[in-house]
């Protein structure tokens, strides 16, 4: 597989594909079928009145929509106009949401109605901003404030030519996820957002009798680069839908013919934790791409399915860093992409191997790379010490080249003198038979360093023993990667796209309702006893 050598922008890239696939099906969504043409004529229509707006080159704009129709018309205009498209998480609300859309200068938000009446809260705070588009009936307009106008009187009929764009430009700010602290703003080039979504397709082999399915929103690159790109890319179908069931997964990929689809790690364990049955081979389906697999049912999920997993490491900042599509390095992230170089450094930024240290990596290609982070200067110069971006990730690589990743430096425990991967903690608990989902990390320690601690969802119906569970840990984890605090929850706090916010439950501690493993106990009675 080798990285397309010329970069597209938005507009020429989808002008092509138009020409090509104009009448075949391209995106299915809330079971609407679109073809490549109407794809092309309502996002035509809706620049037209965007740009009446003064949504122009350059200018910001920020979408906040489920998964519609209306959002890839959105997103494909603002592309057409050569606009900075800012995707909001649909979950964020009150300070969090004023905090994103004046950090990123959005001068429209374009969003549905809840979502208007909210933003229009916040316009007070928010002094770029000149409008609100809203998909379905708009909130009253405050007595001072921007406009609100509804997004269907914005399709406009007539000629629309697209603005001259480089591809190297500005074209979008994706913020992370915020699993370890506030999103950060990475600024992507509008080339390298469609570069990425053609590698895809290399690497996972697809062609236009491909039917691709997703789950995951479309403000995040997963759903957006490694989903809609690839598949109108190669002429293919994409099926995206606005949650994901894993009792129904099975029978709606036949009901619609899928051959692949794209997951995270919850979604792999959850599609194994349903029972077997005759739907496992059922289907259509050859490969998956993502990454988290769990390592120990990974072969499993493969021989009981017969889908093939592609596992990649990457970030935001630089998507699909390393691939790994070779049989047997199944523990493995893969290898050093097309598109990246990858390495572990040590804390002074010297190359290690079957050491862990901190991942970092470059671009081996132009226009592939984000631009920086938007707004935030230092804090771009600061990640490309020494000229290597510096992921704020641990692993190892093997001699081979082979990277093996460990763990968020964040989400990293030290406890007596050792570091604790906490996935390597939680691999552990997916085996227990009564545990659904589980947490760990790190709460402060008495004495020094930390002290581990898991909060874990049960098995609907099932009613855990945290002592049990304490046992269960003791006989397959390292002494000190025992945790002292187990913590039963109802559910766990997750991004949109099912990360864990960890940083939630640090903030939160050692709660009341925390059990205590016995030698934490041990060590309280002999404080309440005046003892040390």
């Amino acid at each position: 597989m080798t990285a397309r050598a010329q970069a597209l922008a938005f507009a020429d890239w989808l002008s092509s594909r138009v020409a090509l696939f104009a009448d075949r099906p391209a995106i299915e969504i809330e079971n609407v079928v679109r073809t490549y043409a109407e794809l092309d004529a309502a996002s035509d229509k809706l620049a037209s009145g965007l740009s009446e707006l003064g949504v122009g080159l350059g200018s910001r704009a920020a979408v906040m929509l489920d998964n519609s129709a209306e959002h890839i018309d959105a997103w494909f205009a603002l592309g057409k106009l050569g606009a900075i498209e800012i995707p909001i998480n649909t979950a964020y609300t009150g300070e969090l949401l004023r905090y994103l859309l004046a950090h990123c200068g959005a001068r429209v938000v374009i969003c549905d109605a809840v979502r208007a009446s909210a933003v229009a809260a916040l316009a007070a705070d928010l002094p770029l901003l000149t409008a609100i588009v809203c998909a379905g009936e708009p909130p009253a307009r405050p007595a001072s404030g921007p406009d609100i106008v509804r997004l269907d009187d914005l399709y406009r009929d007539g000629p629309f030519e697209p603005a001259s764009v480089s591809p190297s430009a500005a074209g979008v700010i994706l913020y992370s996820s915020g699993t370890t602290g506030p999103p950060k703003g990475v600024l992507h080039a509008g080339g390298a957002c469609i570069r990425l979504g053609q590698y895809n397709a290399e690497v996972m082999g697809y062609g236009p009798d491909d039917v691709l399915w997703n789950c995951f929103p479309l403000f995040h690159q997963n759903a957006r680069y490694t989903g809609v790109i690839p598949a109108l890319d190669v002429g293919a179908r994409i099926v995206l839908e606005k949650r994901f069931s894993a009792s129904r997964f099975w029978q709606a990929a036949r009901a619609q013919n899928v051959t692949a689809f794209n997951y995270l790690g919850a979604v792999i364990q959850m599609l194994w934790n349903q029972p077997p049955g005759s739907a496992d081979r059922d289907h259509r389906i050859t490969r998956a791409f993502g990454a988290g697999a769990p390592k120990e049912i990974w072969p499993l999920f493969e021989e009981r399915f017969g889908v093939t997993l592609t596992e990649v490491y990457g970030l935001t900042e630089a998507p699909m860093a390393a691939v790994n599509k070779r049989p047997g390095q199944l523990r493995s992230c893969g290898r050093s992409s097309d598109l990246f170089e990858v390495a572990v450094f040590d804390d002074e930024d010297g190359h290690i191997t079957g050491t862990v240290g901190e991942i970092v990596v470059r671009p081996k290609v132009p226009c592939v790379f984000m631009l920086g982070y938007a707004s935030a200067p230092d804090a771009t110069v600061n990640a490309f010490r020494n000229l290597w971006f510096h992921t704020g990730d641990r692993g190892w690589m093997s001699e081979e080249g082979e990277l093996y990743f460990v763990d968020r430096m964040k989400d990293c425990i030290r406890r007596r003198g050792e570091n604790i991967s906490s996935w390597e903690i939680e691999s552990v608990l997916a085996r227990h038979p009564g545990i659904l989902e589980s947490a760990a990390y790190a709460v402060p320690s008495e004495f020094s360093d930390d002290e581990v601690m898991i909060a874990i969802v049960c098995k609907p119906g099932v009613v855990l023993d945290p002592a049990q569970v304490h046992e269960f840990c003791a006989g397959q984890l390292p002494a000190y990667a025992v945790p002292s605090y187990i913590r039963l929850v109802d559910s766990l706090p997750h991004t949109p796209t099912e990360r864990v916010q960890k940083f939630r439950l640090r903030d939160e501690g050692v709660t009341a309702d925390a059990w205590h493993s016995p030698e934490i106990q041990m060590s309280k009675n002999r404080q309440v006893g005046g003892l040390r």
